[in-house]
């Protein structure tokens, strides 16, 4: 479904629910919106990364705005920022989901109160064969704080109002919809599922 047919299916619920008219400007505010909803749903609380990788489901819900950057090169003080990471991918990162060194070992997400914990155990001190990353405010901090290679999976920001994958289109206008107070979510699937047997 492109653009243009979102909005047509929002117009075909405006006219069936009685509802006021909106632009095309306010309609793409409401879609954009449900993009960002869905988003929300997988970030958490945003303390921590997503593990997406643990619900096959949400991965898929998402697909379209997850990249996979090149090789970047972080700096000796280990700070990787969201300008290292832009440069890398095609899209503006919202958040990195997971991460790897050059080694193609995992690159693990460490809380701050937690790393102080970690560098006294024998186990888990950060080396070169483990590093930690943590979230701080315009990137994300290695440690040990040295120069490495990374590959990052990131979250993109939507770059359309189809930036979900297709299947979540319909689901997509009758959420926006929803927004404006005028149907719930079911009664505008049951609507457009009408219009789709005519």
């Amino acid at each position: 479904m492109i653009a243009s047919e979102m909005r047509e299916y929002f117009d075909i619920l405006q006219d069936k629910t009685g509802s006021p008219w909106f632009t095309d400007a306010e309609k793409d505010e409401f879609l954009y919106s449900v993009i960002y909803g869905y988003i929300n749903e997988f970030i958490g609380d945003g303390d921590t990364p997503p593990t997406l990788e643990k619900n096959k489901g949400a991965t898929a819900a998402i697909s379209t705005l997850l990249e996979k950057s090149t090789e970047i090169t972080v700096p000796s003080t280990g700070r990787l920022t969201n300008t290292l990471i832009n440069a890398e991918i095609t899209g503006d990162a919202i958040m990195v989901v997971s991460m790897k060194n050059d080694s193609d070992l995992p690159i693990r997400f460490v809380r701050h109160n937690d790393l102080d914990t970690f560098r006294q155990n024998t186990y888990k001190a950060p080396s070169a064969t483990q590093i930690y990353y943590s979230i701080i405010a315009d990137g994300y901090q290695l440690t040990p704080e040295s120069a490495h290679l990374v590959r990052a999976t990131v979250l993109v920001e939507p770059a359309a109002i189809t930036s979900l994958p297709i299947y979540k289109h319909y689901e997509q206008v009758a959420k926006a919809m929803a927004k404006t107070g005028f149907v719930t979510e079911a009664e505008a699937l049951v609507i457009m599922g009408t219009q789709e047997g005519k």
